[in-house]
């Protein structure tokens, strides 16, 4: 049994487009049922896990994908502030006032 196995699978299901149905379709089963449903199906497909790789391997997906949208987010806030620089130094070296009114409102959005 192993993690690497449920990712496997997953990697596989993922350009499978029959695989990726039958994923589809079992995923509107109660919870456990699921769960031993895609145990199955992954055996079927050559895949040896029980449940705890499974928990294991969802476990590892949820914290990477919070870790990836944390960047993303922290990066999508840096190049709005590097926007807002970028507008205010280029309004200030074409003589205009950064802080009119009409600037302001361009900041926010």
């Amino acid at each position: 049994m192993s993690v690497d196995h449920v990712r496997l699978f997953f990697e596989k299901v993922s350009v499978q487009t029959k695989l990726l149905e039958q994923i589809q379709h079992l995923a509107k089963l109660p919870d456990k049922e699921y769960i031993d449903k895609v145990i199955k199906l992954g055996r079927e497909n050559g895949y040896r896990f029980d449940k705890e790789d499974l928990k294991q391997f969802v476990v590892a997906f949820l914290v990477n994908l919070e870790h990836t949208t944390s960047m993303l987010q922290k990066a999508q806030k840096f190049e709005a502030k590097m926007k807002a620089v970028n507008m205010l130094s280029t309004k200030s070296k074409n003589g205009g006032d950064p802080f009119t009114q009409k600037n302001k409102c361009e900041l926010v959005h």
